[in-house]
């Protein structure tokens, strides 16, 4: 009979009964009116089981790894020259490396950009993010459009979120010796190689505990710390580097001896 057709007909099992890994699926079928003559075929039976796997619910954060990969490390005060002529303040961080634990992107979902990056400092000249690298996200290279300065902190904050949207946690400034989870705090202060935020005579022994091995590096690398004039190694040149920083003999623009950052670790 043309009038014969397939019918497929779809139902949720749960909406019957509570399905159990022991089922019996059993069929019967009846024609209207009963005189009919009663015919029934079944072509295809399909069982789709749905499972609802966990959203992934824990935001990012920028992984703080005594500078192994995010470098310079948060907290880090850099000691190196700031000039290469004793007239412009034409050296200093550029640049920061950013791992974070997962892969990010803008809050919103497009693309990471430098809007997802701002800076904050505690002195008055601050640098912009004039580009970034992610092209091996979730490490990702921050370029600002100039040296920081010496005299302050600088904080670079992120504003991502994952591919599941989460967004990273902004807990704000959480005080000195806190790695926040969206965040990387960094100063500048030539010769302040034991990181206190002054320059004083500890700072040659210190230079000189580094070299000869005596203590190693809360983190960050032993060019972080020695590599004064910005070299690439450390050699004896550098503590030559130093003593003109301490005294103010050029490239140095000033005496250091006796300068401090202007505000605390934020």
């Amino acid at each position: 009979n043309p009038a014969f057709e397939w019918v497929v007909v779809e139902f949720r099992l749960s909406d019957f009964m509570t399905p159990t890994d022991d089922l019996t699926l059993r069929f019967s079928t009846q024609d209207c009116p009963a005189t009919a003559i009663t015919e029934a075929l079944i072509d295809e039976v399909t069982v789709t089981s749905v499972l609802c796997e966990d959203v992934d619910a824990t935001p990012p954060s920028i992984i703080h790894n005594a500078g192994q990969s995010t470098h310079p490390h948060s907290g880090y005060v850099d000691p190196r020259r700031e000039s290469d002529n004793a007239l412009a303040l034409n050296e200093g961080i550029e640049s920061l490396t950013i791992r974070f634990s997962e892969t990010v992107r803008n809050v919103g979902g497009a693309d990471l950009d430098t809007s997802a990056f701002s800076l904050v400092s505690t002195g008055a000249v601050t640098p912009a993010v004039a580009s970034i690298d992610a092209s091996a996200n979730p490490l990702v290279v921050v370029n600002l459009d100039q040296n920081i300065v010496p005299g302050s902190w600088y904080t670079v904050v992120a504003h991502v979120e994952d591919t599941s949207g989460n967004v990273i946690e902004d807990m704000g400034d959480q005080g000195p010796g806190v790695d926040e989870p969206d965040r990387v705090d960094v100063a500048f202060l030539p010769a302040d190689i034991d990181q206190t935020g002054g320059v004083n005579p500890l700072d040659l022994l210190r230079f000189k505990q580094l070299v000869n091995a005596i203590v190693e590096p809360d983190a960050g690398t032993i060019e972080d710390f020695l590599d004064i004039n910005r070299s690439g190694g450390v050699n004896p040149i550098d503590l030559l580097a130093f003593k003109q920083l301490i005294n103010g003999i050029p490239p140095s623009t000033q005496v250091w001896a006796g300068a401090s950052l202007d505000a605390a670790r934020p």
